[in-house]
């Protein structure tokens, strides 16, 4: 008997190479019912790219050095700008401080997260 189509992406979540191998549809659902933690790739795929520009809604996260200090995740709207296949942009806005910004500067760390639809 055949393996169906969602027990064959369960068997593929922990292997990055057959979970590339999956259609987005099929890696967005494995993870969002699977895996705690995101998957890390050392540069965007094609379908990563096309899967960015379909989206109107990202967040930014970013952190200071000092542990006492808190965590900022923003909301931003439109999509990321994806320049290279290891280079994202957005248009950063100041809202209602920059935070991003200073606490890129201080440790140049940042996460863009794009949602799961």
């Amino acid at each position: 008997r055949g393996r169906s189509a969602e027990d064959h992406a369960h068997a593929c979540t922990r292997d990055p190479q057959c979970y590339n191998s999956l259609p987005l549809s099929d890696q967005s659902l494995r993870l969002a019912k699977l895996v705690s933690m995101g998957l890390a790739f050392n540069e965007l795929l094609p379908k990563h790219v096309e899967f960015i520009a379909q989206q109107r809604l990202f967040f930014v996260a970013s952190a200071p050095l000092d542990a006492a200090m808190h965590v900022n995740v923003s909301p931003r709207s439109g999509a990321p700008t994806v320049l290279s296949s290891k280079t994202v942009a957005y248009a950063d806005y100041a809202g209602s401080g920059a935070e991003t910004a200073a606490h890129v500067l201080q440790n140049g760390r940042m996460t863009i997260m794009v949602p799961l639809t």
